[in-house]
């Protein structure tokens, strides 16, 4: 049956007299609305909530399909009765290019009125270079001359990195140089 109220009168017969029933039949109609159909992370933020609301009957049932591998959404399912259900939509930005990304996510339901809603997304990412060295520590012990200090870039954008002062007894083969994106040397 289509959703809304649906209404009949049965009509009982019999020798001795008739009777007009009134029946009623609800079917649920639920129907989705969301707080934003675009959510924008510009360059500096992590986390955004978006609000799904029934503003139909009955319990909405929802999906989203996540199509962009930097963006998470918890939960990515559910149910939504009367109480507004809120989502956390968050972007990894970790080990990316720098630039602007935009991007779209489909949410999916059984609401009557738009069953399948795309949501735009985007987001900046700066140029974050992370330095990371290995391992953390160097022992010589007794009878070593000679070890590999690994040195790289464990995010986007350019690292220049240099070799401090040490002591007078360590030499390095390289002191300084440029690394890019998840870039190593040893």
């Amino acid at each position: 049956m289509a959703p809304g109220e649906h209404r009949v009168s049965v009509d009982v017969v019999s020798e001795v007299g008739s009777a007009s029933v009134p029946v009623t039949v609800s079917v649920p109609a639920p129907v989705m609305a969301l707080s934003a159909r675009e959510l924008d992370f510009r360059g500096d933020l992590e986390v955004l909530p978006l609000e799904i609301a029934n503003t139909g009957t009955g319990d909405l049932v929802w999906e989203f399909s996540e199509e962009l591998d930097w963006l998470e959404v918890k939960p990515a399912a559910g149910t939504t009765g009367q109480v507004a259900t809120s989502v956390q939509v968050s972007v990894r930005r970790q080990g990316m290019a720098a630039g602007k990304y935009e991007g779209k996510v489909r949410i999916s339901s059984n609401s009557t009125a738009e069953p399948s809603i795309e949501v735009r997304v985007a987001m900046e990412v700066g140029e974050q270079p992370m330095l990371a060295v290995a391992p953390e520590d160097l022992d010589f012990g007794e009878e070593l001359d000679e070890l590999t200090l690994e040195i790289g870039n464990a995010n986007n954008g350019i690292l220049a990195w240099q070799v401090g002062e040490g002591a007078e007894w360590i030499e390095f083969g390289r002191t300084g140089g440029e690394l890019g994106l998840l870039g190593k040397e040893s």
